[in-house]
């Protein structure tokens, strides 16, 4: 336990230095300036980093000099954040171009995840400050944020805005933001306040609905961490200002939820990168200290894959600012003797059944992941019967998770992007076509034998009707870090043929029916055991969530028949 306390004190104490240095780097430095060529870039070629690039290392300013300002109160950190707030309050537009349509009226009043971000931090911001803030600096975000972010909302009937329908993390972003200001800016206004969190609580639900029974996030861990910080900081804000009478934690799905994260992340660092998730995905320690103590089971991961500071390139107060708050409270109650937690590194088969996931562990810094679900999740990538294989803090079947965020990626081009088609997964390629986007298009099996160790799922339904009459893969997992995979393939009437299709990002040596993978002079060698005609390997170029490019190898082989059956099956283990 000492240990424990002390090494997650450490890290705070890191966490408050890289903020007080940032602060030193930033003092008397300029924000970079939006300029309207900037703003309109998006509306030009769909390119959308490079003016996230100014507009979020103005946040940086914003969060930095609220952090240090709330902490210390020195003076000149408190004119550094009226200089940003000003700054800030002139920008014509909070919201992201991504999301504003200029076309429309008043669409500087657009109401969307990072103007919502903005609202929140201001309205936190100034009632931490209090009256150390200037009144007019109080006045000016009261009017800005009730102007731009509350009234706009309030101005369209319940259901108006689009995302109030969604069932994933806009929902918990902007209702919690929104209720969040509701409750530091509305106290003069009760009748105002009540119908905003009632709204607000309301569509909360939507977000619930999007996460599964079992508490999976599908649309990636990385969703889980960004959904549940506002979800959990709005909640606990509501619980103290109804005085405990609202508590939206206390609900068995938020419970299962919360138990999500841990399942995650293999020893090593890796972990599972399905949907829009990343092969190196990092904890929010404050969040994860919040539901530790509020709920038994919760795990904190290994305090190496804890967030930084400058992990998150937004720089969202709600989580950051609450980085301190929780953690210092969790480690009270670890004094206290009321928190007790050992870490589990071993051995583990973990069955999600709503979402169709199954996460292993083993014993030798190995694991894997595979999935069935559906073609139409959010943050959907074609990947039924997708899986992934770790070794050594290395993802050695990959699942590329997220990438570069632009205008095709959420349109009609989506599933030509190598991240989000089937054929950036390792799945199967059956008349040299792959998997079609679709809620109707899912695995129509799915079992999983946790005494055996087995999972089986039926994904010949996630291609073109008539293609192929029947797919079903098996996946089999030990202890000793051996993964077996079986597909067995039923000919339909229109099918001509059948490639295997796996994705690395390491370079590939092909011998015979052996590939071997060589990472930290250790080996890893895929053995194909049937099935298998030329061995091919075809390089690709993924560009990651920040617009770099990646190299992506894709092994692919033709599945021979015998009348109207094909079985491949190959496994992956150390080379001893």
């Amino acid at each position: 336990m000492g240990t424990k306390k002390e090494a997650i004190k450490k890290k705070l104490e890191q966490f408050r230095q890289e903020v007080i240095e940032t602060g030193d780097q930033l003092r008397g430095q300029s924000m970079p300036v939006i300029t309207e060529e900037a703003y309109g870039l998006y509306e030009k070629t769909g390119n959308r980093l490079k003016f996230e690039r100014i507009y979020f290392p103005r946040r940086k300013f914003l969060v930095t000099f609220g952090l240090l300002s709330v902490w210390y109160g020195e003076e000149r950190d408190l004119e550094q954040l009226i200089k940003v707030i000003d700054e800030i309050c002139e920008e014509t537009c909070w919201a992201l171009p991504a999301h504003v349509d200029r076309k429309e009226e008043d669409w500087e009043r657009t109401v969307d995840l990072f103007a919502c971000e903005t609202g929140q931090t201001l309205s936190e911001i100034a009632w931490l400050l209090g009256d150390r803030l200037p009144e007019r600096v109080r006045k000016r975000i009261q009017e800005q944020v009730c102007n731009r972010l509350l009234d706009s909302y309030l101005s369209r009937e319940e259901g108006g805005w689009r995302w109030e329908h969604f069932a994933n993390n806009w929902v918990s972003v902007c209702a919690g933001s929104l209720g969040a200001m509701a409750i530091y800016l509305l106290n003069d206004q009760p009748e105002k306040q009540e119908r905003c969190l009632k709204r607000v609580v309301k569509t909360m639900d939507c977000y619930l609905e999007g996460m599964k029974e079992d508490g999976t996030c599908p649309e990636g861990l990385s969703y889980f961490t960004y959904g549940m910080a506002y979800f959990t900081g709005f909640a606990d804000l509501l619980k103290t200002h109804t005085k405990g009478a609202i508590d939206l934690m206390n609900q068995p799905k938020v419970e299962a939820i919360a138990r999500f994260q841990q399942l995650c992340y293999f020893s090593g660092g890796k972990t599972v990168s399905f949907s829009d998730g990343s092969q190196n995905d990092r904890f929010r320690l404050g969040l994860t200290s919040y539901l530790a103590g509020r709920y038994s089971g919760v795990e904190i991961p290994d305090l190496s894959a804890a967030m930084t500071y400058h992990t998150d390139s937004c720089y969202r107060w709600m989580a950051l600012y609450r980085e301190i708050i929780w953690t210092e409270a969790y480690l009270e109650k670890m004094q206290d003797g009321e928190q007790e937690e050992e870490e589990t590194n071993g051995y583990e088969f973990s069955v999600l059944p709503d979402a169709q996931w199954v996460i292993g562990k083993g014993d030798n810094q190995t694991g894997m992941a595979v999935k069935g679900g559906d073609n139409g999740e959010s943050h959907n990538h074609n990947d039924i019967g997708s899986f992934l294989y770790v070794f050594h803090g290395h993802e050695i079947l990959a699942d590329l998770g997220c990438g570069e965020y632009c205008r095709d990626y959420f349109h009609e081009k989506r599933y030509t992007i190598l991240c989000n088609r089937s054929l950036g997964h390792s799945v199967p390629i059956i008349n040299d076509g792959e998997q079609v986007a679709g809620i109707e298009y899912r695995a129509t099996a799915f079992s999983a034998d946790e005494a055996a160790k087995t999972v089986r799922i039926s994904l010949g339904e996630a291609y073109e009707r008539g293609c192929i009459d029947k797919l079903e893969r098996s996946v089999t997992w030990n202890r000793d870090g051996v993964m077996t995979v079986e597909d067995v393939f039923v000919k339909a009437p229109g099918t001509i043929s059948v490639k295997e299709n796996l994705v690395t990002q390491i370079e590939p040596a092909i011998a015979g029916q052996s590939i071997r993978f060589s990472v930290d002079n250790q080996s890893v060698v895929l053995s194909v055991l049937s099935g298998a005609g030329e061995i091919q390997v075809i390089k690709e170029c993924f560009i990651n969530h920040f617009g770099v490019p990646e190299d992506v190898w894709l092994i692919q082989w033709e599945v021979p028949f015998e009348a109207e059956d094909g079985v491949c099956s190959f496994q992956i283990k150390e080379e001893k």
